[in-house]
């Protein structure tokens, strides 16, 4: 087996991901298949099941990077909500292909899965001050949506601000803290 630091490795991990990400923003999820994935990506069948079971778990490692920044805790300087700061400088990075992300996201499993990223992360910090059971689940839930529908708006403006700006905002809106 090849070590999964081998530059092939990364290289191969990097076009799949890569190549699932671009037929995303070009059309939903759901109509695109492994044979889709594989000849974008240029790989082989064999190559693709090598490393990933289906697309899901493909799409799983592509939002792996989203999940280490969702998981920035308080204590790192970035008070309440640190994820928001670094994840809104990451779709800023990425503006484009975020955008048109953005437009295809209005349901399915790819929101599915970053709603319940935002919402592990949200839970946590929620954990953290004390709040419990089904108030911080619910609070959780209200704070990754409004970050999601925060996020959408500011891909969709023509003069959108700086991530700065739109952390402030959703800082604002969510009362200043946890």
């Amino acid at each position: 087996m090849t070590p999964p630091n081998d530059r092939r490795v990364r290289r191969t991990l990097g076009a799949l991901q890569g190549a699932l990400l671009a037929l995303m923003a070009e059309r939903d999820y759901d109509s695109i298949g492994v044979s889709d994935i594989i000849e974008r990506a240029d790989v082989g069948r064999s190559t693709f099941y090598n490393h990933y079971t289906d697309k899901a778990d493909l799409l799983q490692d592509c939002l792996a990077g989203l999940q280490e920044v969702a998981r920035v805790p308080p204590s790192t300087g970035g008070g309440h909500f640190a994820f928001s700061l670094p994840l809104l400088t990451h779709a800023n990075e990425q503006r484009q292909l975020a955008q048109a992300l953005n437009n295809r996201f209005a349901a399915g499993p790819p929101l599915a899965d970053i709603t319940a990223i935002l919402d592990a992360a949200l839970r946590a910090e929620l954990a953290s001050t004390g709040e419990s059971g089904a108030s911080r689940d619910a609070h959780a839930s209200f704070l990754a949506g409004g970050f999601l529908f925060l996020l959408s708006w500011w891909l969709r403006q023509d003069e959108p601000g700086t991530p700065d700006d739109i952390d402030r905002l959703f800082r604002e809106f969510a009362g200043g803290g946890a």
